[in-house]
């Protein structure tokens, strides 16, 4: 016999066979199925799987599109048990949050609502530092009242991790599980998941609302195997709600010709502040610093003396992960005040997480960065610099988040954005005009 907690590690997920008791009541299907002469499907992430490319020295078919989730292979067996939303009533209302919604924020989350109430798909188009994630609240406590089952889920381990404890702070009463690749909570059967979107690949018509926080973002973002994972995970008449600053045009498109999708979309920041405008100026020596050829100072160590000074914590962008530590050691060197501390983080950093928590909490005043952090974090007075941002990483939409860092908090509403180049790309005007064009927008409704 199974007790509950050993039964409901199956509910609405695919669970390789192991060690671990089976309960009766399972459904079982071969992790890698044959269809065809030399044709395989994995049953996990469907990808299609050659028997040229895939095969085993013992003969066996494994999937390597899903093998970071853990190897797959022909003699394995997948077993689940059709979700139930098996959970215990939490006490109402669900929803603790006190905060209050501008009028504008207001009018989103209502119509997010009753789409979510119609079943209907549901995109929201707000600026960085819109408040999305408060917006989702009303739907939210609605769902958790009706019993449904939930996940919130984003690309990003970074935005998870951020994402969490305010859902924890919102929800006190309402089981919640936390899922990434670093995470070191073992999985338990929660009605709220927060997840990075790839844990998805474990879930089978588990989730009657998915809510996906950045859908633009690497890698959800053109990525089949994704999209056909949240597909998988949410039940037939499940709902899925998309969040983000800069959504693609054909996503928008799509929802703008279908009656049954939903759109809304907000230009202003929830403290009606605009959004801090990219200062771009050129620098032909920083090149040679990012490739470590020179230590000769430049300008801008100026603006960065100046935010030390004045005691605000501060972002430096890079492109690539080689020049991180070349950037670090120049602003150390150059730095008068030694006891100003720092570090670098990138997205393959084992301590990344940690990094992110120190600075948040003050422990470092700057942090080296790749794109990792140009989206789904929030840090007080933050101001944010550049470098070679003419490079080819650097697109318009990376140029509009990372700009979006900065400004968010009602208490700092401003900042600064310096954006260093050696010539002014299509990438740089387009990130310019997109946020000149959303602050127009914004004023309009403020000053309706």
């Amino acid at each position: 016999m199974c007790d509950e907690q050993v039964i409901s590690n199956f509910y609405g997920r695919a669970v390789k066979a192991g060690p671990r008791v089976i309960p009766e009541k399972c459904q079982k299907q071969p992790a890698i199925v044959r269809l065809g002469k030399r044709k395989w499907r994995c049953a996990r992430c469907q990808s299609w799987l050659s028997e040229k490319e895939n095969k085993l020295p013992s003969g066996e078919i494994y999937c390597s599109n899903c093998i970071t989730l853990g190897r797959l292979t022909s003699a394995d067996t997948l077993y689940t048990i059709p979700e139930p939303n098996h959970f215990a009533q939490s006490p109402q209302p669900v929803l603790a949050w006190t905060g209050q919604l501008s009028n504008l924020q207001q009018k989103c989350s209502t119509q997010m609502l009753k789409a979510v109430q119609a079943e209907h798909d549901f995109l929201l188009w707000a600026v960085t530092g819109a408040g999305k994630t408060e917006i989702t609240f009303a739907s939210l406590a609605w769902a958790l009242e009706k019993q449904w089952r939930i996940a919130f889920v984003t690309p990003r381990i970074d935005v998870c991790n951020e994402l969490y404890p305010r859902l924890q702070q919102a929800f006190p009463t309402v089981s919640i599980l936390l899922q990434h690749g670093q995470a070191q909570i073992p999985y338990q059967y929660r009605q709220l998941t927060v997840c990075t979107v790839q844990q998805l690949l474990h879930f089978v018509k588990a989730f009657d609302l998915i809510i996906i926080d950045e859908v633009d973002a690497y890698p959800f973002v053109n990525n089949r195997l994704l999209h056909q994972a949240v597909r998988r995970a949410r039940k037939a008449t499940g709902v899925t709600c998309q969040l983000t600053a800069t959504p693609p045009a054909k996503l928008v498109r799509a929802f703008r010709r279908d009656a049954n999708k939903e759109l809304a979309i907000l230009p202003l920041r929830f403290h009606q502040q605009p959004l801090p405008q990219l200062t771009i100026k050129v620098c032909s020596t920083t090149p040679a610093i990012l490739a470590g050829q020179t230590q000769r100072y430049v300008w801008w160590m100026n603006t960065i003396a100046r935010w030390v000074q004045a005691g605000y914590p501060f972002l430096v962008f890079v492109a690539v992960v080689e020049q991180l530590e070349m950037i670090y050691r120049y602003i150390k060197h150059h730095l008068t005040t030694s006891s100003i501390r720092g570090t670098t983080v990138h997205a393959g950093d084992p301590f990344r997480v940690q990094k992110v928590a120190a600075f948040r909490n003050r422990e470092y005043t700057f942090l080296v960065t790749t794109t990792i952090l140009e989206r789904g974090v929030t840090f007080s007075n933050l101001q944010v610099l550049i470098l070679a941002a003419d490079a080819r990483h650097f697109t318009a939409t990376t140029l509009i988040q990372i700009a979006g860092r900065v400004g968010r908090k009602s208490a700092a509403p401003t900042g600064e954005v310096l954006a260093v180049c050696r010539q002014y790309t299509w990438a740089l005007k387009r990130a310019r005009r997109e946020i000149a064009f959303l602050n127009r927008q914004g004023k309009n409704l403020v000053t309706k």
